[in-house]
């Protein structure tokens, strides 16, 4: 597992905006090649890290301008290159992109206007934290969690894949925390930006993996 320090929080049209230390404000990046290549590399260190395997899950990031930039659907990250995200709008239409945004966009955009303080959201299919999700089993606020998220990780009731339906879930068993798993699909992690959404879906899946081996031993 992937223990990076959390980077400081940039200037708005900054890759690494996140949450202001002094204000508690939310400063927001604005739309860059320089953003764009960082939620590749993002999306390629944890398929290096098999919390992203193929294509599956998908990735956002809040704009200073109040549209999100969103990996599109069914493309190969491995590939991937800047000028293949979609911008979208807050009401959901692409604004620019060759290719289909991700079909999950509705969650995303749920999430962001139901959190505030959300810059980045990641959905992963990681295989510990899908397989808690596929048993419907939370993962309990164990002590690692606590640097992460302020609570332990609840299951969504279960929607079809890109539905509203599932929006809706999601979003009420996030609430206030930093992570939820979407029941027989995946985890969603969210963070003030993309680093340290990151570091929440790098870390649920260790500890995932380390509550299904407990279950295994008791």
């Amino acid at each position: 597992m992937s223990t990076r320090t959390h980077p400081a929080a940039g200037v708005p049209n900054n890759a690494q905006a996140g949450a202001d230390r002094s204000s508690g404000r939310l400063v927001l990046p604005a739309d860059s090649t320089e953003l764009r290549e960082s939620i590749i590399r993002t999306a390629r260190r944890l398929q290096e890290q098999r919390v992203l395997p193929g294509a599956l899950g998908n990735f956002s990031v809040r704009l200073a301008d109040g549209r999100f930039l969103v990996t599109p659907t069914s493309r190969d990250y491995r590939t991937m290159e800047p000028g293949d995200l979609a911008i979208v709008s807050a009401d959901g239409s692409v604004v620019h992109g060759p290719f289909p945004p991700s079909i999950e966009i509705g969650m995303h955009r749920a999430i962001y206007a139901a959190r505030p303080d959300v810059g980045a959201v990641i959905h992963t299919h990681a295989p510990y934290a899908s397989t808690l999700a596929a048993l419907g089993r939370p993962l309990p606020f164990l002590d690692e969690l606590t640097r992460f998220s302020p609570g332990p990780v609840r299951v969504a009731a279960y929607g079809p894949a890109g539905s509203d339906e599932l929006a809706r879930n999601a979003v009420a068993a996030l609430g206030g925390t930093n992570a939820v798993f979407l029941a027989m699909h995946g985890l969603i992690a969210v963070g003030p930006d993309l680093s340290a959404a990151e570091q929440v879906a790098e870390v649920i899946e260790h500890l995932a993996g380390v509550y299904l081996r407990a279950l295994q031993s008791a």
